[in-house]
């Protein structure tokens, strides 16, 4: 668990929102899309906070500590499910998919999605998303109470030609850090004075 270091491009006091993202990406140096994603949380009026992790289905105390300080959460990594995610199942125990920590905190939680595919395969598609992506960043991060925004980093071929492995920002119509959705984070949370 980490921060990632960066100038803010603004000095906001409004809400402060978690951008949560992999600990891989962080080590690969494949960040411009949190990047991209926190300058548009800060140009909504708020405070961005990245934060990296490798997980969380065993997600840290001290990563639970650092998302405590945040209004809203962001998060691009995959859903938390429970302690025994390969007993999940319908009609099985709701112990079984237990988000504990995350939920404890009585913040928003979206799901930012960073697709697999790229923008281009992604706007000529009838079906919009691959059944991976809409398996992986909408029905599972759904049964973990997230709130679930629009695509906004995808899958790139990188600029030597390398594989498509890096995340490229390109919100096609706005982004889960819309000053709406800043608005609404803001609204939600008690320590920003308002309510459910």
């Amino acid at each position: 668990m980490g921060q990632l270091e960066r100038t803010s491009s603004a000095a906001n006091e409004g809400p402060t929102v978690a951008i949560l993202y992999y600990r891989a990406h962080h080590l690969a140096g494949n960040t411009g899309f949190v990047h991209a994603l926190s300058d548009a949380v800060e140009s909504a009026g708020a405070r961005a906070l990245p934060v990296f992790c490798s997980s969380l289905r065993t997600a840290e105390p001290a990563l639970i500590d650092v998302l405590a300080t945040a209004d809203a959460i962001v998060v691009t990594v995959l859903a938390a499910g429970g302690s025994l995610p390969a007993a999940v199942g319908a009609g099985g125990s709701d112990e079984e998919w237990d988000i504990g920590a995350l939920a404890q905190l009585d913040v928003p939680i979206l799901q930012g999605l960073c697709l697999t595919s790229s923008r281009e395969q992604w706007d000529a598609s009838d079906d919009g998303l691959t059944p991976m992506d809409a398996a992986t960043q909408i029905a599972i991060p759904e049964f973990d109470g997230r709130l679930i925004t629009v695509p906004f980093s995808f899958k790139e071929v990188g600029p030597d030609g390398s594989p498509p492995t890096c995340q490229t920002p390109n919100a096609p119509r706005g982004s889960p850090a819309s000053p709406s959705s800043t608005r609404n984070c803001a609204t939600y949370h008690p320590r920003s004075g308002g309510s459910c």
